[in-house]
Parts: structure tokens; sequence; C-alpha cells
């Protein structure tokens, strides 16, 4: 920073001090008046931005399809179905659910169309139907159909007959299109956890469902959004008076300055605080703590080693001073956060412009509201005690280094590379035994569409006078979309099906090819001819039809859809992978092209997001460790002191990162983004405490007035008091309801306390030589 910069802001503060301390709290006041209206948005275009190819994809297929917004309520009663009582609960809970204001629909098994039990023909099975609310109908036989049919089986009811699933459809909520994760369903999902309440005494009660996560998620980041930076504030400030006898009054009013502008700032420009993001705010409070901090230790020294009252030439000396020793660490999270702005994962782009945005309202708090502060207040600081250095020993020194060696050899391999999607849910989260349930029970918790585009059929000929009469009969026209069920495209997708369920990895597979087969039931078991499967079509109601036939064929499309529920991958094998030797067995066995297929959903949006990630953290990490590197040495530092100033920080990033993989954390950007973060911090406050040191000794000591102090008066508080705080402070976030938060906080803790002992050793440091 240029001196006459410097010069220039320390004039205006000492010129207008009270008129930019107002400025400041005016604009500091507008805008955490918008705080209120901050939303926590945590769906799907959060993930990877709502113009992504498999959210278009995703949101496509549910238009063309009309597939409604679903939650599914899971029911564990012992006797199953045999027990009458749990037949009773499930009528009442389907009752209790469908009053639900915004419930278009809940379907349960009592529901379910028992067509073995249909005798006649096809016509007969709107007049005759069967389910198990019918009076005559056989429990044995229809707890058997149920568990064994196609359609069924692991969607209403598991296969042992135990586990029961309700499913309630949702009116469509006005701020959500297709497939993106509702913000609006808060409501929704209250009311309906507000239904099952009471029937928690009488059976294992689940509620899960892309609504029901992205509430949960977001209530979880909604509770940690403020607490967190404030509790890591507190802590700061605690351990700050501690070491240094006073009230941090400068650093309190600097870190909840800056953490209300960010958020209020962040309101106004993007209106929508996603689940990452929302977890660099505690970043931005320590980043003001810490300029604030050192700005503070820098004013004290200057004061004491002016030999005027002349507060001009102090606080531009402080400014200068403290800028100087910020610039490092400042510049290395500003290329971070810009490096993160580009990436293609779109958490890491809202993290890097979140970073940036309270980056800028750190070096404010710090460098305008501070200054304006000091220079009002007008009363000389008191001396500032130095704290002693402990210099642990070489050989744990080395042992520690020999420790964190090994572990992150060992443990880097380790981490799970693809975040699960109970890893995001908090840990006392009733929906992570709901996600086991469906994992185990109904064949998955994530899900793909697979839509096969078929080839237009040709202009259906003029049917005999039976099928005429046949078709008159159901109100329906021989023609186009009544003769779309032709045997060739009826071989291709039960082909597909026949494929998809042997594949490894795949737990349920629901298509066209299910519906045939309880229409071959239906048959006497007899495939159906294409006439059939048309006339079946139009004969059957309409609400079954809507129900069980529409979500899966379009015939004014020309589309077909199977939807696939999808356990864990093997192992080595990724999402992404997964699908990607889907495709390509689709192309080489079944000769389609890329025009032919499509493929969208949840499991393909998460391997998409999963895919992208290991990149952007290879080019993120690459480029964030040259520029500490560069930075550190355009600082006037040599290139071996530079390397002692990064090295310890290097050490225990790479070691607590080993020691994470080998308790199997998931990898995913807070994860990895622990280490850049705390690497950043741990050079600002060793910068700022090297710089301090080298700062020209009072001249009464020059002048031999008076006995020569200890070489290190101020350095050794600001790297310990600094270092100690901010490992505090970010332990302090391993409280956080969201999962990655928590881990983000307790690995950002763990290696700022590792390289605070490391670099006592590398560094050389000690409390009378340097």
């Amino acid at each position: 920073m240029s001196q006459q910069l410097t010069a220039s802001l320390a004039r205006a503060v000492l010129r207008w001090p009270r008129a930019l301390l107002a400025l400041l709290l005016l604009a500091g006041a507008v805008l955490v008046a918008r705080l209120p209206q901050l939303d926590i948005d945590v769906s799907s275009r959060t993930l990877l931005g709502i113009d992504h190819p498999a959210l278009k994809a995703w949101r496509e297929t549910a238009e063309v399809f009309h597939l409604p917004e679903q939650v599914m309520v899971t029911v564990a009663a012992p006797g199953g179905l045999r027990n009458a009582a749990n037949r009773a609960l499930l009528d009442k809970l389907q009752k209790d659910l469908a009053a639900v204001p915004d419930v278009a629909a809940v379907t349960s098994v009592l529901d379910a169309p028992l067509v073995k039990q249909v005798r006649g023909p096809l016509a007969q099975l709107e007049s005759n139907r069967r389910t198990l609310r019918s009076a005559d109908v056989d429990l044995e036989r229809a707890r058997q159909e149920l568990i064994t049919s196609p359609l069924f089986r692991d969607v209403l009811i598991s296969a042992d007959g135990r586990n029961f699933a309700l499913l309630v459809t949702l009116r469509p909520a006005p701020d959500t299109t297709g497939a993106s994760a509702p913000t609006a369903r808060g409501a929704d999902i209250a009311a309906l956890r507000a239904v099952l309440k009471p029937y928690a005494a009488q059976a294992d009660i689940g509620l899960i469902g892309a609504a029901v996560l992205a509430d949960e998620v977001a209530g979880a980041v909604r509770a940690d959004v403020m607490r967190l930076p404030l509790a890591v504030l507190v802590v700061m400030l605690l351990l700050i008076a501690a070491a240094t006898r006073r009230p941090p009054v400068l650093e309190f009013a600097c870190g909840g300055f800056a953490l209300l502008t960010t958020a209020g700032l962040w309101q106004t420009g993007a209106g929508v605080l996603g689940a990452v993001p929302a977890a660099a705010l505690p970043i931005v409070v320590v980043i003001a703590v810490l300029l604030s901090f050192t700005l503070r230790v820098s004013y004290k020294l200057h004061v004491s080693q002016t030999a005027s009252d002349d507060p001009h030439t102090a606080l531009a000396a402080t400014v200068e001073h403290a800028l100087t020793a910020s610039l490092p660490a400042s510049g290395v999270l500003l290329l971070m956060a810009a490096t993160l702005c580009l990436s293609p994962l779109y958490p890491a782009h809202q993290l890097g412009a979140l970073l940036l945005c309270g980056l800028g309202c750190a070096w404010l708090a710090a460098f305008g509201l501070g200054p304006c502060l000091l220079a009002v207040a007008k009363r000389r600081p008191q001396a500032l005690a130095p704290l002693p250095v402990v210099v642990p020993a070489r050989w744990l020194s080395v042992g520690l280094a020999a420790a964190l060696a090994v572990a992150a050899v060992g443990g880097m391999p380790r981490f799970i590379h693809e975040a699960d999607v109970a890893s995001y849910l908090p840990q006392r989260s009733a929906s992570r035994q709901a996600l086991h349930t469906l994992e185990h029970l109904y064949g998955g918790a994530l899900s793909f569409d697979l839509v096969l585009n078929l080839p237009p059929t040709a202009v259906a000929t003029p049917a005999p006078a039976i099928v005429a009469s046949a078709y008159r009969d159901a109100d329906a026209d021989p023609r186009g979309d009544d003769a779309w069920f032709t045997s060739e495209r009826v071989k291709r997708v039960e082909a597909v099906h026949r494929w998809l369920a042997a594949q490894p990895g795949v737990g349920r597979v629901l298509s066209l090819a299910s519906l045939l087969e309880v229409g071959q039931q239906l048959n006497d078991d007899t495939p159906l001819s294409p006439f059939e499967m048309n006339l079946m079509y139009k004969r059957l109601p309409r609400a079954v039809r809507s129900t069980l036939i529409d979500p899966f064929v379009q015939p004014r499309h020309d589309q077909a859809r199977l939807h696939v529920r999808m356990q864990a991958p093997p192992p080595g094998l990724t999402r992404a992978a997964q699908l990607s030797r889907l495709e390509q067995d689709l192309e080489s066995r079944f000769k389609l092209g890329r025009d032919d297929y499509r493929l969208s959903g949840a499991y393909v949006v998460y391997a998409h997001m999963a895919d992208l990630l290991p990149p952007t953290l290879v080019v993120v990490g690459t480029l964030a460790a040259l520029a500490r590197l560069a930075l550190v040495i355009l600082s006037g530092r040599t290139p071996r002191a530079a390397s002692r100033l990064l090295m310890p920080t290097l050490i225990a990033a790479l070691g607590v990162m080993g020691v994470a993989g080998w308790h199997h954390f998931h990898l995913d950007m807070l994860t990895v983004a622990a280490s850049g973060v705390a690497f950043a911090l741990f050079v600002q406050i060793r910068t700022a405490g090297r710089r301090l040191i080298d700062t020209p000794a009072p001249q009464s000591i020059k002048d031999g007035t008076a006995p020569p102090p200890i070489r290190d008066p101020y350095g050794s508080t600001v790297s310990t008091v600094g270092i100690v705080s901010v490992g505090a402070g970010l332990a302090t976030l391993g409280t956080a309801d969201f999962a990655p938060a928590a881990r983000f906080g307790l690995l950002c803790g763990a290696m700022v306390a590792l390289a605070l002992l490391a670099s006592q050793r590398v560094s050389g440091l000690r409390r009378h030589t340097d």
C-alpha cells in the first residue's frame, strides 16, 4: 500500500472521524435492516446452478411426464398387514395426511388394486376393483400379491411385508419450477410432521423426500447462520481479553460490523444463501478480529514509540503498519476466492463470492471503522505485556512431524470422494434413519430417470369392426395415440428394463414393463398384444391411468420413462463412473445415439457435483499454494524465510487431512477448503507477528537511557494470542447442526493448533533471540 494512500486515509480519519464513523454505522444499519429477508436455499440449484444441463433435463422430464412433487411416509409396525390395527392405523394416517392444505393426494398400500382377485375380462376392472379396503378380499392372497407385485413391492410395501409407505403428493408450490427443490415447503413439511407426531407411539414413522431433506438441511443452516459466527466471535474475544487483560472493544466492534454487513450485503445482491457459503461467515469474523487485533497492537506499539503527542503520526504509522502486515494473507485469500468464483462447481462459486464480499467488509471494518474508533477515543493506550513463547523439545517436534507425515500418506487416499446424502444432515436428524430405511427396504435413497425417445409410429390402419366397436365403447380413436403401443417399442422398453435391473447398484426399476407384467396377470398370464395394450390404455379408469401409466408413457412425445432407484455404488465405483458405464452400454448394446435417451434426476445431479469436485479442488489448491508462496516472497521474505513460515502450516494441513481420511470424512467443498483457509489465516498471524518483531526499538533505548527489553515485546503476543484464538474459535464450529460445517471447523481448529506447535521449532522462534 503506497504511503500517499495511507497518509490520505489517516488524514481523512483524523479530520472527520465522527462523520466517517456515523457514515459507516448508517451504511451498516441499512444493510442489517435487510437481514430478516435473507433466505436459506439448499435446493439442487445451489449444487449446480439453475441453468446446469442436469437440472434442465430433470425439469424437462418432470414437465413431460407430469411428475408431481412427492414425499414418502414410512411406517413400520409389528404384525404387518396381518394386524388389523395396522390397517386401521394406515387408514387413519392417510386421512389425516390428506387433510393437510397443500396435500393433493395420499396413496397407500390400502389403495393398491389387487388384479389377481379380479375375475372376468378387462372391461370389468373398473366395476370390479379389489383393494385391501374391500370387505370380501382374501387378506393372505392380497398380501402375497402385493409383496410380489412389480408395481407396489419396494414402493408401497417392503418385500418382507412388514413395512409400508404412503406417497404424499404435494400441490405445486408457487416458486417451484420442475425439479428445483422448494424453498417454500417449510410450512408444508412442518404440517406433515405435526400430523405424524401423535402416531410415533404406535409405530416407527419416518418422513423422507427431496423437500424434506432440503427443509431439514435448510433448518440446520438457518440455526447455524448467525449463532456460529457469534459464538466464534465470543470465544475469540474471551481469549484476547484473558491474554491482554483489557476489554476487546475494538475487536468486538470490527468483528460484529464485518459479520452483519457481509450478511446484509449478500442478501442485497443475491437474496439467497446456500449451505456452503453460509459456513464461510465465521471466517469473515475471524479475519475481521485478526485485522483489528493487529491494528490495536500496532497502535499501542507506535504510540509508545512516538516522542510527540501528535496522533496523526502514530495513527498514520499504525494504519500503514497494519495494512502491510495483512497484505500477504489477504492477498492469498483474495486469489483463492477469485479462483473459487471461476469454478464450474456452483457451491465453490458461491463460497468464493461470499469470501470476496466478506474480505471487503472485514477490511472496511479494520481499516475504516477501527481507525475512526481509535481517533475518537483519544485515550493513550496502556502497554501490552508480552507473552512468553514455549518452544517444544526437538524430539517432540520431530515426532509430531513424522506422525503427521504418516497420517497424510496413509489417510489422504481413504477420503470418501462422494458425499453421502446423509453426510449433509445434522447428526441428530430424524431423516438419517429414514434414508437408511429407503436404502435397505425400498431399493435406494437416490433415483434417476432414463427417458427413451422412441421412433414415431406410422399412421394406424383402420381397425376391424369388432376392434372399432371396442374403441367406441372406450370413447377412443383407433388412430394416433390410441395405436401408440407397438411390438418394437414395447420390446425396446422391456429389454432396457431387464438390463437395468441386472446392473450392480440398481435397487429397483419401474417402467412400462412393470405395467405390462401386471397386464399379463390380468390376461390369464398371456402376454398382451399391441392391440390389447392400446385397448387397456383406453379402458383403464382415468384416475388409475394417470397414476400408474402416464408417469411412464407419454404417447404425444413418443417417450417412455424408466424410474431407477440406486443403492450405494459398488466399492471403487463413483456415481459418475457408474452413469458413464450405463451410457456406454446403452449406446453399444442397444445402438442408441445421444439423442435417443436422457438421464435425469437426483442421482444424476449428485453425480455431476461429485465429478466436478476433485478437479476443482486440485486447481484451487494448487493455485492457492503458489499464490501463498509468491505473496510471502513478495512481502520481503527470502525464499528460505518464506518456506520456514509456510512449512509448519503445510505439515499441519496435510497431516490433519490425512487423519480425516482415516476417519472416512466425506470429501466436500468445506472439508478441503479448511486446509486453504487455515493456511492463509496462519500466514496472516505469523506475518503480522514477525512484522511487529521487526519494528525499530523505542528512541529511549537507542539513546541508552533505558535498559533494552527483550527483543520480542509484541510479536509473540500477536502470534500466540492470534493463533490460539483462531484455533479455539474455529473449533467452535464443531457444534454446528450442518454436518459439513462441523467437520470444517474441527479441521481448521486442528490445523491451526498443530501449525502453532510446529512453527515454534521450524521457524526457530525464540523469546530472547528472535
